[in-house]
Parts: C-alpha cells; structure tokens; sequence
C-alpha cells in the first residue's frame, strides 16, 4: 500500500486547493512566507508559488512545479463575516434550495418548492424583523420606558423617559428601520477577482448569461453548464422585495398603536390610509416573491423589472419616513408617564402568530410538493412519513464505509428538514433575544394576569397586607383572571412601592420555545452520554477484529490496544452518516412538544402553574443561549483564528450562490471556479504543462465543480487527486440534484483513468466515489478510489511514539499521496 514510483517532473505542475478553515497559503504549500510569491488574485483569493530555495535542489525542483489556491479570506478574511452567525436562519433557508431532490415527475412540482422556499426566506425576514420590534419598540419603548423604575436601566436610552407615547414609537423604530442597510451592506457581493495577464486571452466571455433554471430535473447535470455560477439580477429584485416587506411591515406595526388608541380624528385617518399602503405593500412583494420570472434564480427573467422595483424600494422607505413622522405627533391615551395597567404594543402579538402560521403552512407545502417530485401524489403522504421512520429503525453506524451509496438522505426530504429546523433556529433565536431583553430590564411574564401576580407575590415577600396586595394577588388564580378588577393604584406607582422588578410581558409562544429548547437540550445531552459511554464502546469491539484482519493479524506488526483505539475512531467517523436521521428524531421532538404546550395553553396554560420553577429555568437557559450566539460572533469579529472556526460553517453553506434569499453571505463558490478554471486553462493550454489538480476536503468540492466546466479538448492534460473528499458521502447524499450520482459519473468520463480518490475509515467527512473496496494504489486509475491504511502500522516507531491517525487531515504525508501524483502524471499526454 505505500507502493511508490519514480515523480516525472519536466513541464509538469501540481495545483493545490486546501479546505475548510481557510489555510494559509504559507501552511498549505508549506513554505516560509518570505518565500511565498502571488501569481495572480488579490489578498482573499490568488494563486501562490513558493519560490525556488537554494538549500537543496530537490527541494528547489519540487516547490518549482507546485503551486496553491488559497480561498479562505472568502470566508473567514473579513471581520464582518462573523456576524452572519446572528443570521442562520436566513443561510439554512438558502442552503435548502440546492438541496432539493430532482424531479422525476416534470417541472411543476420543482418550481413550487422553491417558490415556497422563496415565501419561506421572506417569512424569516420578517421574523427578524418581528423580534427586532419585540425587543426595541415593544419592550423598551411600550413597556420599560415609559417606568422610571425600568427606563433606569436603558442606558443611553433614558432619554425616553417622560416622553409622548408617539414620540417613543418613532425613535424605538429607527434603529429596526436601519438594519436592512446593515445587512445590504454585510451581504455585499465578493470582489471579483482581478484577471491576471496570463489568463486573461482565455477568459470566458459568456459569463454574462443568465445562469440555468432552478427546477432541476434528473437527466440534468447543472453544474455542467457554462452559466451555472453566473450572477443574476433576480437576486437584487429579491433584496429588493425583502427591504420592502420590512420597512412596510415595520411601517404596519408602528401604525397600530396610534389607529387603536386615538379617538375619530383627521389624523387617525391619515394613520388608516398609510396602514393600509404598508400593507399593499407587502401583499405586492409577497406576490413579487413568488414569482418566479421576477425573483427567481435562472431561465427566463424579468431584467426589465429591476430599476422599477428599485424605484419602489426607495418610495417604500419614503412612505415610511412618512409614517414615522406622523406617529411622532400622535398622543395615544396611554401618553408617556404612569400606566393604569401593563400592556403589551397593539397588533404585535397578533403579527408574530400570524406569521408562525404561514411559516408552518409553508413548510407543510414544501414537504407535499418536494415528494411530488420523486413520486405520484398517492403515494406522497406514505413516501413524507417513511422519510422520518427510516432513519429511527437504524441507528447502528456503518462499517466498512458502506454509507447508505448514492441514496438521498431521509428519501430525498433534507431540503424540507432543513426548512423546518430552520424555522425552529429563527423561532427559538427570536424568543431567546426577546427573554434576553426582558431580563434585562425586569422579569418576562406571560400575560396581564402574570404581571400583576408577579408584583402581588413581591408585596407578600415583603410582608405587605390588606385589600390592596390581595387584588394584586387574585390574578394568581387562573378562575378569576378573566374578571380582574382595577388596579388600586398605577402600575408605575405599585412597581416604585414594592421595588419589584419590572414585570415585562413577552408572547407566551416565547416562553413554550424556552421549554422546547430546553427539552430538546436535555435529550441531546442525555443521548450523547449514553451513545458515548455505551454504544460506541459495543460498537468498536467488532471493528477491533477488521482493523487487525487490514494489517495482517500478524502480532509482530500489531499492538492491541492502538487497534482498539483506530476502532474506535472508525466507529466515530462512521456516526457522520446517522446526523440527518438524528435531526430528523430531534425535529419531531422538538413539534411533539410545541403541539403538546399549544394543547396545555388552549385549555387553560396549565403548565407554568404546575412547574413554574421549570419555566423559569428555561427562560433562563434560552436566553443565555442567545447572549452566548452573540458573544461568539463578537469573539470570532475580534479575532481572526476564532473566525476561521466560525468559518468552516460558511465554507459549507456559501459555496452556494444566494436563491432563496438575498441578505446572507456571498457566494464564494461564483469566485473560486471561474479563477481556478482559468488557471488549469493557463498551465495546460497556455503553458502546454500536464497538471495534477491536489484538491482536500471543501476544495474537492471546488474541484469537481471546476472540472465539469473545462473543455474536453484540453481536459485529458489535467489529472486529479481528491482526499478527504466529501463528494459522495456529503454532497451527493444531501445536494441529489446538483452533486448526484450522475454528477459523479460526470466527473468519473472526463478524467477517465485520470482521477484518484484516497479515503480512510478513520475520515468523519471524506468517503469513497465509486469502490469502497479497492486498498492497492496500482488499481486506482480504473477504480478511482483507494482505501489507505488508517496509521502507516499499528507499532510503535523507534523515536516512541505511534504513527499518526489519518483521519481528515492525515493525507498530506503519506506514501501513497506521492504515489498517487505519479501515477496522475504519468497518466497525462
């Protein structure tokens, strides 16, 4: 197995992509960076040469021919791109496009899901913004501001205090107003990449096409086609609708206080007619969202459309600015100062459930139609809950890399699955921040009848008595609650008396996902413990005997107990395949208990009665959860190797160029493929060299996409080496309509005997391609694939120590990687 063969080098090149994490070019040709020369790009992309070292000529000659692409400041480079981790929901509903099934029942079925995953992406948008008006408007404006015992920990915001109802409306709602400006700007596209002299004869000219319908059927390789990375206006008409929906919905909202609260009067009217513009508003681009021609990525585009709509987006913003305006000279019966009683901001509670619902509807959709295209409508609710139970019968790992083939995961539904744990991601992150905020400032309850409990119980706390503590005290009783009498003084006045925390009511829904996230925490930690302690010790010894059958069963050669720990990672990297399946139990968990909380609510809200102490908690671990999101993407914003971690999520999901909804983080996938499509195209045509193209993790994604792009006339100059590769086991498995079995055959006929895949049990990411059986590298070139030893022996070497585990990053050194580029170039013409 560490089979090697003399390295022709003469008019030859070795081209190196690195994976996640961004590497350096310095670390990934190992080379000093004194030494380290651009060829071409800029400081987030290039190609990098280590220029000759004079200190041995056979390290001169080898770093003369290899050259490197790095791509991590695509990801990881910016600062800016830490918070995007504030923002996954939007990047999850992105990601479920690509990863829809192909249809095998026409278009129909293809178009609506991604329609639906459209009007989706437009729901998180709007969630967004919902939380943002909780927290800024509802919270701090309507409900802390107003108390000078809560405005006492506003911060910079006490100048709120004592300040008309109309007036707090208006400055709570100008920094939600800003936020799409922040996120336009965060989204901004990549900087292109600057076209080197020595590529730039053969650039492609027809990157100006519109890239390939969106509904992909399965006789189709999308990645194939010229166009498939182009950019596309539709895009921007799409930002275009999701500014809108949210100033407008912004507008709606900041409206309903002052329209429910002002008696008949010409400015109430004024307040009416921009209502209902805000609302027309947001019907036509929830309409624009879902069509496809307007919004839609790819085929047939309403290009003429663009400057319309942006004309639109600004007369949005204008019609808002005029709200603001008007809002600030109402003088709503609740005026600033004392509150007879706690309320929550009019109309608001009412958006958030009204807004759940759709989301829920449209994920229903998605599911129904994303069966409809693998199989006819009667057999789709049978094929939607097969997807769930099969993944639960069998959650032993597999041995021996047998991973489910080429399959699709849960049956083809990861797309909807990702839509929905989406859904829970935007709900429970919304309900974490609103928690965070009212702990901030006071204590989150649930209701009126809460609120006035909570300062009843701190009057009995204190030993406060009479007729007074006991009207407080009767919202405790959930028979009486419906018949509250007036407050015997005002709540401001009560909340100063009793130096009670600022009861701060927040939608009970808020407090159900606490109990849901907590729950689903619970049984996440509970089930890796066992999985852990149990399961993976029971699953490993079996393997202990196919580790020592791979090196021989010779005891000379053999040490137990490091077979037994090469077992064990096996059986870990094998868990990798069982993660879609685990989402799935975790997903109908997580609906179980919602269903199960929205039943106990509906017949009386029973729950925090029965365990308020439980409740509490939960609030408590949600909200910490959202301190701790924002904390780490502050600390990955400060520092740079905390962003490269942070990173890796980004090299997975923005490889894709943005579909289903605009404000999330460029594609570097539009970059990295064209640029290194160009440089195969210098070194094999230009400068005439047979090229090895070395890709590892991520970059052999990048790889194969780039592949399926070059020309056939030149492409037999070009040989690949892939390890660590996720190609099948990942992509294949999760993205069937775009890196499906037949974008692998693709890629397998134009590097017929030309392409070699080296894979290791120990790898929780790589796989094989096409033989999960293959060990001798002299077979490679037909088989592509070959399994390499998880460590080079299982003894220990004369220095003491053990050689190293493959596992994902292992390749790099080993005997059979410099074999592998050998026989590549000894393969080219």
């Amino acid at each position: 197995m560490s089979e090697t063969s003399s390295r022709p080098a003469e008019n030859a090149a070795e081209l190196w992509v690195h994976g996640v994490s961004g590497t350096p070019p310095e670390q990934l040709l190992k080379c000093p960076t004194e030494m380290l020369q651009q060829l071409s790009g800029d400081k987030v992309a290039g190609i990098y040469q280590c220029r000759s070292c004079h200190d041995a000529q056979e390290s001169a000659e080898r770093l003369k021919e290899t050259e490197g692409y790095y791509w991590g400041g695509l990801t990881s480079g910016a600062a800016s791109r830490a918070l995007w981790l504030l923002f996954l929901p939007f990047l999850l509903i992105n990601l479920a496009h690509w990863m829809l099934p192909p249809s095998r029942t026409g278009r129909g079925a293809p178009a609506m899901s991604v329609r639906l995953l459209r009007l989706v992406g437009l729901a998180f948008t709007l969630t967004l913004m919902l939380a943002s008006v909780v927290v800024a408007m509802d919270i701090v404006g309507w409900q802390c501001a107003p108390l000078a015992h809560c405005a006492a920990h506003l911060g910079p915001a006490k100048f709120l205090l004592n300040m008309p109802r109309g007036r707090q409306l208006m400055f709570t709602a100008i920094p939600v107003a800003v936020m799409p400006l922040a996120l336009i700007f965060l989204g901004r596209p990549n900087p292109p990449a600057p076209i080197s002299p020595l590529v730039s004869a053969g650039v492609d000219q027809r990157r100006d096409i519109a890239p390939p319908d969106a509904s992909v059927t399965s006789d189709r390789v999308p990645l194939a086609e010229p166009s498939f990375w182009n950019s596309d206006d539709s895009v921007k008409r799409l930002r275009y609708c999701h500014v809108m929906a949210w100033v407008s919905g912004l507008g709606a909202l900041t409206l309903a206080p002052p329209i429910r609260y002002l008696g008949h009067s010409a400015l109430r009217d004024t307040c009416l007619v921009l209502l209902w513009v805000q609302i027309g508003i947001v019907a036509l681009n929830v309409a624009a969202t879902a069509s496809t021609r307007l919004t839609g990525r790819g085929g047939k585009t309403a290009d003429r459309l663009t400057r319309p709509m942006c004309l639109l987006q600004w007369v949005s913003v204008a019609v808002l600015v005029a709200t603001l305006a008007v809002v600030a000279f109402t003088k709503p019966a609740h005026a600033g100062g004392s509150l007879p009683a706690p309320s929550t901001m009019p109309g608001l509670w009412q958006a958030i459930y009204g807004l759940l619902a759709a989301e829920i509807l449209l994920v229903v959709l998605l599911f129904v139609f994303t069966a409809l295209c693998m199989h006819d409508w009667r057999r789709t609710p049978g094929a939607i809950l097969r997807a769930f139970w099969q993944p639960v019968r069998s959650m032993r790992p597999s041995q021996r890399g047998e991973s489910g083939g080429f399959s699709p995961n849960l049956s083809g539904f990861v797309a909807p699955l990702v839509a929905t744990i989406g859904l829970f991601v935007a709900g429970g992150f919304s309900a974490g921040v609103g928690l965070w905020a009212a702990q901030w400032v006071g204590t989150p309850v649930r209701s009126i009848a809460a609120a006035r409990c909570a300062i009843g119980f701190r009057a009995k706390v204190l030993g406060a008595a009479g007729p007074d503590v006991q009207t407080l005290f009767d919202a405790c009783d959930k028979k009486r609650q419906g018949q509250l009498p007036p407050l015997p003084a005002s709540f401001e006045e009560l909340v100063d008396k009793y130096n009670a925390a600022t009861p701060i009511i927040v939608p009970p829904g808020y407090i159900a996902a606490a109990i849901v996230f907590s729950t689903l925490l619970l049984i996440m930690v509970g089930s890796a413990t066992v999985v852990w302690l149990v399961f993976i010790p029971r699953w490993a010894r079996p393997v202990t005997d196919q580790v020592l059958e791979d090196y021989g069963n010779n005891p000379d050669s053999v040490a137990s107990d490091r077979a037994a720990a090469l077992a064990h990672d096996r059986v870990l990297a094998s868990l990798t395949d069982r993660v879609p399946g685990v989402l799935a139990g975790f997903t109908v968990i997580a609906i179980a208990v919602f269903v199960l909380l929205r039943a106990l609510s509906l017949a009386g809200g029973l729950l925090p009665v029965w365990l308020p102490g439980l409740s509490t908690i939960c609030v408590y671990l949600l909200s910490a959860t959202a301190a701790g999101m924002f904390a780490l993407a502050f600390a990955a914003f400060r520092n740079k190797e905390k962003r490269r971690e942070v990173g890796v999520l980004w090299d997975v999901i923005t490889f894709w160029p943005r579909a289903n909804h605009p404000l999330t983080p460029p594609c570097y996938g539009e970059r990295t493929v064209p640029e290194l499509l160009d440089q195969l195209r210098y070194l094999s045509v230009t400068a005439g060299w047979r090229v090895v193209l070395v890709a590892h993790s991520q970059g052999s994604i990048i790889a194969a996409a780039t592949i399926l792009q070059t020309d056939p006339a030149w492409s037999p100059n070009i040989g690949l080496l892939t390890f660590g590769c996720p190609l099948r086991r990942l992509y294949t498995k999760n993205f069937p309509a775009y890196f499906g079995r037949n974008t692998i055959e693709a890629v397998s006929d134009r590097q017929r005997t030309r392409w070699i895949n080296l894979w290791a049990l120990t790898d929780p990411i790589g796989s094989w391609m096409v033989d999960n059986q293959n060990t001798k590298m002299i077979d490679t070139l037909n088989t592509v694939d070959c399994r390499i030893l998880d460590a080079a022996k299982l003894v220990r070497e004369p220095r003491g120590s053990y050689p190293p585990i493959c596992g994902h990053s292992g390749f790099w050194t080993r005997d059979e990687f410099d074999c592998a580029v050998s026989r590549l170039l000894g393969s080219l013409r």
